[in-house]
């Protein structure tokens, strides 16, 4: 418990083994005013993926330590970082923290993190989840790096034209990265896979609810079949703002059930 723990971190990365608790959301901290710069990320990525510290006492300020190195290799926009970080999703399958923050990372790091996002995502060796977390990866790189938008969207649907290989909760995550993005130029891979029913249609609905999202519909021709969007449906009737917005936050309660087998808070409650 406390700092009993024996590690070999030299300054300035030592702070981060105080620093302690942080929130999901909130704003992180600049890491550049404690000190770190380029020449620390090889000890970054080695403190980001040091298992005695994903193991440590809940209790403790170490156990914070990944989280905030791997912010800072973030804010360093370190490329070198991503592969490992990537790759680390495997052994921390339930750590929600990772799978939140490492596509974070990557979208920071921005069009260097391409091409190992995409090999990982096209990688059918890796589970679903991390790979879920690759394809999430490069729609944060489009959204913050517009300019790379096209080479993002055309990653996510290359990944979608091996729907029959793909699992079908992949398939509903591609799809539903490829409507964050309003990629309408997907739109017929898309219904590829519906068609061969190859999408798990808790994610983003079926394929009438995946073109209303892109603005290719206004309203539902069929009620819906499947109980997602049921409570939403009025035959005839055009789908207000409200109504898509519920339908949206319903979408993303799908998903974090589908993730609920893997949760687990950093700090146990």
């Amino acid at each position: 418990m406390g700092h009993q723990m024996d590690h070999n971190y030299q300054p300035p990365l030592d702070k981060l083994l105080v620093l302690g608790e942080v929130t999901l959301r909130e704003e992180w901290l600049d890491y550049e005013q404690q000190g770190l710069r380029a020449e620390h990320i090889p000890a970054l990525v080695q403190m980001a993926t040091d298992r005695k510290l994903h193991r440590a006492d809940s209790q403790s300020t170490e156990v914070w330590a990944p989280v905030h190195a791997w912010r800072a290799l973030g804010q360093l926009r370190a490329v070198e970082a991503v592969e490992p970080l990537l790759e680390q999703l495997h052994r921390f399958e339930d750590d929600d923290w990772m799978h939140e923050e490492v596509p974070v990372i990557a979208g920071m790091v921005g069009q260097p993190a391409i091409v190992p996002l995409k090999a990982f995502l096209a990688n059918h060796r890796h589970s679903v989840y991390p790979r879920v977390a690759a394809a999430h990866g490069l729609v944060e790189v489009a959204q913050r790096y517009g300019e790379h938008w096209t080479e993002c969207v055309e990653s996510l649907t290359d990944q979608l034209r091996l729907f029959p290989q793909n699992n079908p909760t992949l398939n509903g995550f591609l799809i539903s990265f490829l409507i964050d993005l309003n990629a309408g130029e997907s739109a017929a891979e898309m219904e590829m896979a519906f068609v061969a029913e190859k999408v798990d249609l808790s994610i983003v609905g079926d394929w009438e609810d995946a073109q209303i999202a892109l603005g290719l519909l206004a309203q539902r021709l069929t009620p819906s079949d499947y109980g997602v969007e049921d409570e939403f449906f009025t035959p005839g009737q055009p789908i207000s703002s409200a109504t898509k917005k519920k339908q949206k936050e319903q979408a993303k309660r799908k998903k974090k059930m589908e993730r609920k087998s893997r949760k687990r808070n950093r700090r146990k409650r």
